[in-house]
């Protein structure tokens, strides 16, 4: 999906391209989930946001991602960069955080 994400000012005008992978863990006994409309709410939510950082947007995505559902007892997201370095294949974050812990 499109982010804006950049600390200094000529980065934050343009979009990157950001590749995300979300696992979720549900809560034994719950109900099933609506992945798709979580999904979509988090690409909508990120459309008019922008991070200073890839962390501080995985941090958002695993919080909002974990308060989608009751049934949701944690999430797993990693999301990475292509384009962030030249050297490298990729820059990249993951995080993995219980409901509880916000």
């Amino acid at each position: 999906m499109p982010v804006l994400i950049a600390v200094n000012p000529p980065e934050r005008h343009a979009r990157q391209k950001v590749i995300t992978n979300i696992t979720f863990y549900e809560k034994s006994g719950m109900h099933r989930v609506d992945y798709p409309a979580i999904i979509k709410t988090d690409i909508r939510g990120n459309r008019n946001t922008a991070y200073p950082a890839l962390e501080k947007f995985v941090l958002h995505v695993v919080r909002s991602s974990c308060f989608a559902s009751d049934a949701i007892e944690a999430v797993t997201t990693r999301s990475q960069k292509p384009s962030a370095l030249s050297f490298a294949h990729s820059f990249g974050v993951e995080m993995t955080r219980y409901r509880d812990a916000f």
